[in-house]
């Protein structure tokens, strides 16, 4: 049985710095994962290094090429969007809250002192 074998030619750093947006195959290829899986992961949010927009029942793709490298050699931290809304939506709530306590004292203060 002849089986045909298929070299996948994997793109160096160098190769993946030339683009300003990496085509998400090659960047598949680079990172050893299957293009499905790598648009399944840009649309949920789940890689660094790019971005999915879902506009008129079709889907475009963002891959930064510095990112994309980095997060291969070096690894990258992900915060999605809505995280970090989250995050900062309960500070801001946090201090309006202490401002709120504040306020709220001083005018007790105020309303009970002068009702003597």
């Amino acid at each position: 049985m002849n089986r045909r074998t298929r070299t996948i030619e994997i793109p160096t750093d160098e190769a993946i710095l030339q683009y300003d947006n990496v085509p998400v195959e090659m960047a598949a290829r680079y990172l050893g994962s299957s293009t499905a899986t790598l648009y399944e992961a840009l649309q949920d949010e789940r890689v660094p290094f790019g971005w999915a927009v879902h506009r008129n029942a079709s889907w475009t793709y963002h891959i930064s090429p510095g990112a994309l490298v980095k997060y291969k050699r070096e690894g990258l931290p992900l915060y999605k969007l809505k995280d970090v809304s989250n995050i900062v939506c309960g500070d801001v709530e946090r201090m309006i809250d202490k401002k709120m306590e504040v306020l709220s004292t001083v005018f007790q203060a105020i309303v009970g002192g002068g009702a003597q």
